[in-house]
């Protein structure tokens, strides 16, 4: 058995270059699975935002399935549908909301990995931004860090 058996291992054309049109396709479908039924008693669910990406998620892939489109694609619309229903990178609550989508969207492999990096920084630059931020009075500061020095 191959390592990797998902990927073709033998050309069976003549042009060692490009393989058959077929083992292409088989070795695509095969990486890209339809995702598991969507359990509405899943702790992930409790999450109200949670429970939005992971229904348009499901439902997008349902819909498209339906209209008859290649599983490739199929799972494309789904990982759109997600991500369009995150919440905005916009008061704690949200920011948090979206971290928990991130996290989810990752696991159902809605978000790659790489994707996922990226969205959870842009979270945390958007947490540190929402933080109120003290009052700095430079002059008060000179005076107590140097009690000496006058005005």
């Amino acid at each position: 058995m191959s390592e990797f058996p998902l990927l073709p291992t033998k050309q069976s054309s003549s042009d060692p270059v490009h393989p058959p049109r077929e083992t292409i396709l088989l070795a695509t479908d095969s990486i890209f699975a339809p995702p598991a039924p969507l359990d509405p008693n899943a702790p992930s669910c409790e999450n109200p935002a949670v429970a939005r990406c992971t229904r348009a998620y499901f439902e997008a892939h349902q819909k498209a399935v339906d209209a008859g489109k290649r599983r490739f694609f199929c799972n494309k619309e789904a990982e759109n549908a997600f991500r369009g229903a995150m919440p905005p990178l916009s008061g704690q609550q949200n920011i948090q909301d979206f971290i928990a989508c991130v996290a989810q969207g990752m696991l159902l492999g809605a978000i790659l990995v790489a994707d996922g990096s990226r969205f959870l920084y842009a979270a945390q630059i958007a947490a540190a931004a929402s933080r109120p931020q003290p009052k700095n009075d430079t002059k008060t500061a000179r005076r107590k860090a140097n009690p000496a020095a006058k005005s």
